[in-house]
Order: C-alpha cells, then sequence, then structure tokens
C-alpha cells in the first residue's frame, strides 16, 4: 500500500467513527445520567462508616449492605434487559433514573439494617434497567464501527461520578448528615430524568440517526426466540465472565476504600474524599481509551484484556503490600486504569455484532457476570477483614484478574466468529 492510500485508509478509520449529531447528543445525555448513577451508588459506600456506627453494625452486616445492591441489580439485569428490548430504550431509561432517585431519598429514612436493607435491594432493582437501555440508545444511533467509541465515552462516566462522588458525598455529610446527603442526590436523579425523558431521541430520531451515519437498516423488533438464543449461547456467558473477573477489582476496590482509608489508614473524611478521586480519574481515562481501541480492533479481548490483567495481577498484589499511603495509592490508580482500559472489549464483540433490537437483551448478560461480582465480592472482603485484615483481602482481588484473562482467551474474537458460533444467526447485524 503507498503512503497516500495510507494516509486515506486512516482518513476513512476516523471518519467512520466520529459521531455525529444525534449520536453525541445521546452520547452526553447518557454519560450525565450514569454519574448520577455512580454518585447515588457510591454515596452508600462512603457514608458506610457513620451508617455502621449509627446502626452499631459489624464489618460483615457492612459488607451485607454493601451487596444487597448487588443482588437485587444482579437478579433483575436479564429481565431489564429484555424489557428495555421489548417497550424501547427511552421509556426503560427514564422509568429506572425516576425510581432508583425515589429509592435514594427512602434511604434517607431507614432505621435499622433491615430497613436499609431492604430499600437497597429495590434501589438495585430500579438500576438495573438503566446500562442496558443506554447501550441500546447507543446501539440505535451508531453504526458497527462507532458503537464502542461511544460506549467508551459513556462508560467513562462511571468513573467520573464517582470522583464527583468522593468530592460532593463527604462534604454534604459533613454539612448536613449522611441522611440529608441522599436526599440532596435523589433530587439531581429527578432534574436528569426530565432531561433523559424530554431530550433522549425516540426510535424514529434513532433510526433517522443510524441512517445519515451510513446504516440505514431498520432493525425488527425483538422476539423470543432471538433473545433465547443469545441467552442460551456459552459465549455470551464467556463475555459475562470476563466482566466478572473485571468487576471482583472493582467492587472490591470501591465498595471498601472508604472504609479501609478512614478506619485503618487513619484518613480523614475530607483527605479520603481526595485519594478516592484519584483513581476514578485514571479509571474514567481508561474507558476513553477503551472504546476508541475496541473500535480499532474490532473487539479482540484476547490482545487486550488478557495481557493487561496479567499486569494487573502483579499491581495489585504491590497495592495491597504498600506501607507507605501515598504508593498505596499509586498502585490503586495503575489497577483502575488498567481495568478501565480492558471495558469496552466485554462488550466489543457482542454489540457489534447484534442487531440495535437485542443490544439490550446482550449488554444484559455481560452485564450480569460483574454485578455477580458485586454481591459477592462484598461480603468476601467483609469476611476476610474481620478475620484477617485488609492486606490479605486485597490480595484476594487478584483472582478477578485471573478470571478476566482466562476467558479472554477463549471467547470468540471477531464478529465473524462470534456469528459464526450463534445457531440463530437472525439476530445478528
Amino acid at each position: 500500500m503507498s503512503e497516500h492510500d495510507s494516509i486515506t485508509a486512516a482518513t476513512e478509520a476516523r471518519t467512520a467513527t466520529r459521531l455525529p449529531r444525534t449520536a453525541r447528543t445521546t452520547v452526553w445525555i447518557l454519560f450525565a445520567a450514569w454519574c448520577i448513577d455512580y454518585l447515588d451508588r457510591q454515596a452508600l459506600a462512603i457514608a458506610l462508616p457513620f451508617i455502621t456506627e449509627d446502626f452499631a453494625l459489624s464489618a460483615t452486616a457492612g459488607g451485607v449492605l454493601l451487596s444487597a445492591f448487588g443482588i437485587a441489580y444482579a437478579v433483575s439485569q436479564i429481565p431489564a434487559g429484555l424489557l428495555a428490548d421489548r417497550f424501547g430504550a427511552k421509556r426503560l431509561a427514564s422509568f429506572s433514573l425516576l425510581a432508583w432517585s425515589v429509592f435514594t431519598a427512602l434511604t434517607a429514612l431507614t432505621w435499622n439494617f433491615a430497613s436499609i436493607f431492604v430499600v437497597r435491594l429495590l434501589f438495585g432493582s430500579a438500576q438495573a434497567a438503566y446500562p442496558n437501555a443506554s447501550m441500546k440508545a447507543i446501539s440505535e444511533v451508531t453504526t458497527r464501527r462507532q458503537r464502542m467509541t461511544a460506549n467508551g465515552i459513556v462508560l467513562s462516566s462511571n468513573a467520573v461520578g464517582i470522583v464527583v462522588a468522593s468530592l460532593a458525598v463527604p462534604l454534604m455529610i459533613s454539612l448536613v448528615g449522611w441522611r440529608w446527603m441522599f436526599v440532596a442526590s435523589a433530587l439531581l436523579g429527578v432534574l436528569l430524568f426530565a432531561l433523559v425523558a424530554k431530550w433522549l431521541p425516540g426510535p424514529a430520531k434513532a433510526r433517522a440517526a443510524r441512517a445519515e451515519a451510513g446504516d440505514p437498516e431498520e432493525d425488527p423488533v425483538a422476539d423470543r426466540r432471538g433473545s433465547n438464543t443469545l441467552l442460551l449461547s456459552p459465549w455470551m456467558w464467556v463475555y459475562a465472565g470476563m466482566h466478572f473477573g473485571s468487576g471482583i477489582i472493582v467492587y472490591g476496590l470501591i465498595s471498601w476504600m472508604p472504609t479501609y482509608l478512614v478506619a485503618a489508614r487513619g484518613v480523614d473524611l475530607a483527605g479520603a474524599s481526595i485519594l478516592l478521586a484519584i483513581p476514578a480519574v485514571a479509571s474514567a481515562v481508561g474507558y476513553v481509551i477503551s472504546g476508541r481501541l475496541s473500535d480499532r480492533l474490532g473487539g479482540r479481548p484476547r490482545l487486550v484484556v488478557a495481557p493487561i490483567m496479567v499486569v494487573c495481577i502483579v499491581v495489585l498484589i504491590l497495592m495491597s503490600n504498600s506501607a507507605n499511603l501515598m504508593l498505596f495509592i499509586l498502585w490503586e490508580t495503575i489497577a483502575a486504569f488498567l481495568v478501565g482500559l480492558c471495558t469496552s472489549s466485554y462488550f466489543a464483540v457482542p454489540l457489534k455484532s447484534v442487531r440495535a433490537a437485542y443490544a439490550a437483551t446482550a449488554s444484559s448478560i455481560v452485564n450480569t457476570g460483574a454485578q455477580v461480582a458485586g454481591i459477592v465480592i462484598p461480603i468476601v472482603i467483609g469476611l476476610i477483614v474481620d478475620r484477617s485484615g485488609f492486606t490479605l483481602a486485597f490480595v484476594a482481588l487478584a483472582a478477578g484478574a485471573v478470571i478476566a484473562a482466562a476467558c479472554a482467551l477463549i471467547a470468540p474474537q471477531t464478529v465473524d466468529q462470534f456469528a459464526g458460533r450463534l445457531r440463530d444467526r437472525s439476530v445478528i447485524a
């Protein structure tokens, strides 16, 4: 290939992944709402030292509270994905946002372990529809070559939400207490609900946006047979396994790090908020790069996830054994960046392969892996902390990297490989 041809090909590749106006609008609306999603999720972890003190709870009981969200969120993932494919991305995203904001507010009214556990279950169920509706909304307004670039930007909101939570939640707790902090967070959710309900594109506008981007094909309505094809495919669950391994690391860190910094390292609330924000910023950068990388490589988790997770094992062990606090935060920051760098690879091949009509179902399967980890790992960490302390607890997170790397090695690496392993090709774009 001549130099001119190489330059032309590179220009065409950049143009193909450039997002049109409707897609950009969709991305930034979803980004803003997902920031609130993660702020509301992380609020309990940050407030946990105060809640456990008020309710006289052990570390294990605190871990169960953190897992309550994960239990409901994981169980609701696939039903929520099927509903999003059936009723549309905009309806489910709007409903989810409003419902979880109500349950965030109700957290302020809890009075003991049982009451807050029930509210967190309801909160998790309400939030389950949003990520799948979001990925369906992105699939509806993008071509396959743009999809993970858009998703990478939206997924980076997870880390941005953690940054915002790390800075805003401790401040609100110090000013008005943990109960009113949940009320204020809920009001932000209601404001974002109005934005999503008004500006997120509906089906007709989404189809027009895809036609403008060079993908005029109109997707059929999702049917049960197509959804079952994805649900029963072992390869979809291999991708879920990758996200499960990653989720062990993510949920292990974000659920217990606030308590660790305050209780084990003696950091005050203001200092902890800054230290929590640093790894989250690195994670956000990793998410954005991950989306672009997945679009450029067409997926191929063997080239991304496997080697990065091997490095992550070493980083987690170094982090766990760091006596110096700043060195500990440095290793945690590197680990957060590495995990973020892998995230789009869990979704890339499935979401590039399936029709937009089945995008929510596909994403819900992959998301289920991470949410199962969200159930298991906070409780496991709590048990280890009660018996052996935080050092061994954080070393245990390296098991997640081993699982993610193993799944990446056996997963279908491209759209063609994935499509060839599905019995019913009617779900394939």
